[in-house]
């Protein structure tokens, strides 16, 4: 899990060093959203060149819509993983996702599930680049590509969170089982000194 100021710092660093080799008129400080936005164009005519003859399906091809979804469900685990007690949740819903990350064993959980739900997601995208390449673009297929994306990132998202609710009632259960138990015990034995 990324730091929150060190992320900030070295976006400040990349966005001063492109601004200064795109040559821009515009600096980061005064003017971000033009800085970000000429970075971003550039990390897609990147994308654009290095995918020159590449087939979609082929391991170096860069899905660059792809990454950006990526991009933004990190950021969104990061910040709600580090949530400052002054700064509100990103997404309310998200309350006992934050609160079960807090817990080593949880967060192995989640990486595990983080993995499968990638998995998942290299599938589908796999599937549907095979069937652009089958049937070409249109835009029925545009259409339904983009709702499986948004069921998909759903589903996960969902799953996330049922899994940190799972997770945390189990606790809560675990600590009344123990609490009773240790109830019970001192009751037996105020039972036998009696």
């Amino acid at each position: 899990m990324d730091n929150a100021d060190d992320a900030y710092q070295r976006a400040s660093i990349i966005l001063e060093a492109h601004a200064q080799l795109s040559k821009s008129e515009h600096h980061p400080i005064d003017v971000p959203e033009a800085c970000i936005l000429r970075l971003l164009t550039d990390l897609l005519h990147y994308s654009h060149e290095r995918n020159k003859g590449k087939n979609p399906n082929d391991n170096y091809y860069i899905d660059f819509e792809h990454l950006e979804k990526w991009a933004k469900e990190e950021f969104i685990k990061e910040r709600e993983a580090a949530v400052e007690f002054h700064e509100p949740l990103l997404d309310p819903e998200l309350k006992d996702l934050h609160q079960a990350r807090s817990d080593p064993e949880f967060r192995e959980i989640e990486a595990a599930l983080n993995l499968r739900q990638i998995d998942e997601t290299i599938a589908i995208d796999q599937r549907q680049k095979g069937e652009l390449q089958r049937l070409g673009p249109s835009d029925e297929l545009i259409t339904r590509h983009a709702q499986e994306n948004a069921d998909q990132e759903k589903k996960a998202r969902d799953e996330r969170i049922r899994y940190a609710r799972e997770f945390l009632q189990s606790r809560e259960i675990a600590q009344q089982v123990d609490e009773r138990g240790k109830q019970k015990a001192s009751e037996h034995a105020k039972e036998r000194e009696t």
